[in-house]
């Protein structure tokens, strides 16, 4: 099993003592997005499946629809740290990632290891990270 999904994360806040890490994410539903020049939404490949994929600058991490992965079986792990997710509807608890997913554009793939969070009408919500 694979624990990497925080580990860029982990070596940033590593003086800290807590269970369970925060991040952060705008935007977790289709309806509520809020256009601005920190956002763009479209479809793109993610392991090579169709995906709506919002780039959303304020976005801590990447994350993926817990559906899009339940759907087209894409492989998940435990993370080793969970962690809690600061959203405009409030804190989300993430415990899985996948760590071999990939994201398509213009044709090059892009290694992603997006978390898995419960959202709505959006497939993958790509952070800063």
């Amino acid at each position: 099993m694979s624990y990497d999904c925080l580990e860029k994360f982990n070596k940033q806040n590593s003086n800290q003592n807590s269970t369970a890490y925060a991040a952060m994410v705008n935007n977790v539903a289709s309806e509520t997005i809020q256009e601005g020049p920190k956002i763009m939404m479209g479809t793109f490949n993610i392991n090579s499946i169709p995906a709506i994929v919002l780039f959303d600058s304020g976005a801590s991490h990447t994350f993926i629809s817990q559906a899009f992965v339940r759907v087209h079986s894409i492989p998940l792990v435990a993370m080793k740290t969970p962690m809690l997710v600061n959203s405009s509807g409030g804190t989300i608890p993430v415990s899985y990632c996948c760590p071999s997913a990939s994201l398509s554009l213009r044709g090059v793939d892009f290694p992603i290891s997006p978390m898995v969070m419960r959202t709505s009408g959006i497939d993958v919500i790509f952070g800063l990270d």
